[in-house]
């Protein structure tokens, strides 16, 4: 009689076994799947669907190159996918052919161009998350997109940042109702009227919002996106100017903030805690004694801790 070896084990029970080798998603052990799924047949289908689900990041033109000629060998497809480059548009079109049912995409090519047409690929039907980071070209007013994103964080690295609006308006035909988490960073001051106008679509679903602003940045084009955001949950801003202060919405829980400590208007934040009853979290990326050295600053601390607000600092350990 033939002896029972862990060949014959059912793929249910192998896949229980080789999940340990992921069950942290930021430590999975992807050599050691790598090299079980070369063990025998048994062992590829499950080692496969575990690295797949665990997500793909691709850092080079060869690795994308290699991970698309290697597709027709997959039975599985990545449900999260990061690209660090790609040779052109049709190259990452290829790679896109073989990942039906991506829910979470990171393209993160800040020197080149992207073209916005490439994410109208029909295997992304099931995206829920985008990071974008590059030179957004101009997007056709024609285009529309399959999917419905719930988050978004955008980088473009264009000059002036000319096309930025025009890519969120496009993001907004199919996804103004279901985006809740937004992020713009990286971009030119000279679009902030055009895009805070494109953001006004989503001012009613968004729960968390960060944007950059410059010091001297005017922060006029977001107030009227600021009143009609009446579920806005927590606000990222890289400066904190009065005028912002004044605009932000009572529903605020979460606020937070990588502004010099001297450039921070402790009255204005005063006034703007005074006026957020639900607010319950602040993150400063400033040291707390150079925040509570400015005048008022050190009071405004305490008087808020009494009522639960906590204070999150840049040498605060816990």
């Amino acid at each position: 009689m033939v002896g029972t070896t862990i060949h014959d084990l059912p793929e249910e029970l192998l896949a229980a076994i080789l999940s340990h080798f992921a069950s942290e998603q930021h430590d999975v052990d992807f050599d050691t799947l790598k090299a079980c799924a070369l063990v025998h047949s048994t062992w590829r289908d499950p080692a496969h669907r575990i690295i797949c689900d665990a997500g793909v990041e691709l850092e080079t033109e060869a690795d994308v190159a290699r991970w698309t000629k290697t597709r027709r060998w997959r039975r599985y497809a990545p449900r999260e996918l990061g690209v660090r480059a790609y040779k052109s548009r049709t190259a990452l079109g290829k790679l896109l052919d073989g990942c039906d049912g991506l829910r979470w995409l990171m393209l993160a090519t800040p020197t080149r161009n992207f073209d916005p047409a490439v994410l109208a690929h029909p295997a992304l039907s099931d995206l829920r998350t985008l990071i974008l980071q590059g030179e957004i070209l101009r997007t056709s007013p024609d285009l529309v997109y399959p999917f419905r994103l719930r988050s978004l964080v955008v980088a473009d690295t264009a000059f002036r940042s000319p096309h930025l609006a025009s890519f969120l308006s496009t993001i907004a035909k199919t996804s103004s109702s279901t985006l809740k988490t937004l992020s713009l960073s990286g971009f030119s001051s000279n679009a902030h009227p055009a895009v805070a106008s494109s953001l006004l679509s989503f001012a009613s679903s968004l729960t968390h919002f960060g944007l950059s602003l410059a010091s001297s940045d005017s922060s006029d084009p977001y107030h009227p996106l600021l009143a009609s955001c009446t579920a806005l949950e927590s606000f990222e801003c890289t400066s904190l100017p009065a005028s912002l202060l004044s605009h932000l919405p009572s529903t605020l829980a979460g606020l937070a903030t990588t502004e010099d400590a001297p450039r921070i208007p402790v009255p204005a934040l005063a006034g703007a805690l005074d006026r957020l009853k639900g607010i319950k979290r602040l993150y400063f990326a400033c040291l707390r004694q150079e925040f509570c050295l400015l005048p008022g600053a050190a009071k405004l601390v305490s008087e808020t801790e009494v009522r639960g607000v906590k204070w999150w600092f840049a040498d605060d350990r816990d």
